[in-house]
């Protein structure tokens, strides 16, 4: 044997990394030595190659491995003359059930056709059953016995790694699968959001458009007193504009009537603002009359503009006389503001509103 060799063999052995952290979940195991058949090996060959296989076994990460010193002292004290006495399935089972290990490994080296086989058996002392067994074959030499090691072991724990890999495998396919659905819902969310988002941008635009034609069309149906922020419908109560002029008849109405007759957002015109329209003066405290120095819608050039001054009709105002609540002040477009009348009595009305 190349005593070379086996100085490295034990150095790796000193040198081999053992698990990280002993797993509760990892069945024990206890690892007997090798026993050969047909072949003789030194003694610290056969223990080296025994400790070696121990270290395999426990760098799978799939077993605890009991320490080959505790393993050693129960075998000594159940067998007086010798541990190594301790091959037979029965006396393994009666130590590992002692040790409080789960299972067993047995191995055998023999030799056969010129080459040495080692046969690894796995034994669950729980189910009193062999679990699983595999076998390697190589060359007898030291290097050879080695690499058999390392291939029947790997082949012993092949079953728990396909195993592990169908597990990783499952774990992975649902942890896809749950992302696939986080994505799926993320998108979803986001068309939602997308689609809230066109739809609330369609409603403004619908607003937009929707105020837009209203402007068009009071654009139509009102006119702009220049200087001011007043609107007023183009036509008095009664009377729609058809493009060209007020067509239709016009309403007489009271006072209470044509506080509550004008359009939505129209309201009926104060006596200041009509003072305004036809450019006169005005008393600011509305007593018992104005001074008559208005001047006619149509000599008036912003009044002129809007209306014409073709109605030498009253209209109402929206103030009330403040010495008799009975009396609303009336308005002319020919130039008169300085009359009130009963609010009882039917009078032309005009609607106004603040703009823009």
């Amino acid at each position: 044997m190349k005593w070379a060799s086996m100085g490295v063999l034990l150095v790796g052995l000193l040198l081999q990394t053992p698990p990280a952290a002993a797993d509760e979940k990892k069945p024990i195991v206890a690892v007997f030595d090798i026993q050969t058949q047909r072949i003789k090996l030194k003694k610290l060959l056969r223990q080296a190659l025994s400790d070696y296989l121990v270290n395999q076994v426990a760098g799978t990460g799939y077993f605890q491995v009991v320490p080959r010193a505790e393993l050693r002292s129960k075998l000594q004290g159940q067998k007086k003359k010798s541990y190594k006495l301790c091959f037979d399935q029965s006396c393994q089972i009666e130590v590992g059930r002692e040790l409080a290990a789960q299972k067993t490994i047995s191995a055998q080296l023999m030799r056969l056709a010129g080459k040495c086989t080692l046969n690894l058996s796995l034994y669950d002392l729980r189910k009193a059953a062999t679990e699983g067994a595999a076998s390697a074959s190589g060359s007898c030499e030291e290097d050879g016995l080695v690499k058999s090691i390392e291939q029947a072991v790997t082949k012993l724990v092949e079953p728990k790694r396909k195993i592990e890999e169908e597990h990783k495998a499952a774990a992975k396919k649902k942890a896809d699968e749950e992302l696939a659905r986080k994505n799926a819902e993320a998108a979803r969310k986001a068309d939602q959001a997308r689609k809230a988002k066109e739809a609330a941008d369609q409603k403004v635009q619908a607003a937009k458009a929707a105020k837009q034609q209203e402007l068009q069309a009071r654009a139509k149906i009102q006119v702009h007193q220049p200087g001011t922020n007043l609107y007023w419908l183009r036509c008095p109560l009664g009377q729609s504009w058809n493009g060209y002029a007020c067509a239709g008849k016009v309403a007489f109405v009271t006072w209470h009537m044509a506080r509550n007759a004008c359009p939505a957002g129209y309201r009926l015109p104060t006596v200041d603002e009509y003072a305004i329209l036809l450019g006169g003066c005005r008393e600011t405290n509305h007593g018992k009359f104005f001074k008559k120095c208005t001047r006619p819608c149509g000599q008036n050039p912003a009044c002129a503009a809007m209306f014409g001054g073709k109605y030498d009709v009253s209209h109402w105002t929206a103030t009330t006389r403040k010495d008799m609540a009975g009396l609303s002040w009336i308005a002319y477009l020919s130039g008169i503001l300085g009359s009130t009348n009963k609010k009882s009595t039917s009078e032309l009305t005009r609607c106004v509103r603040n703009g823009p």
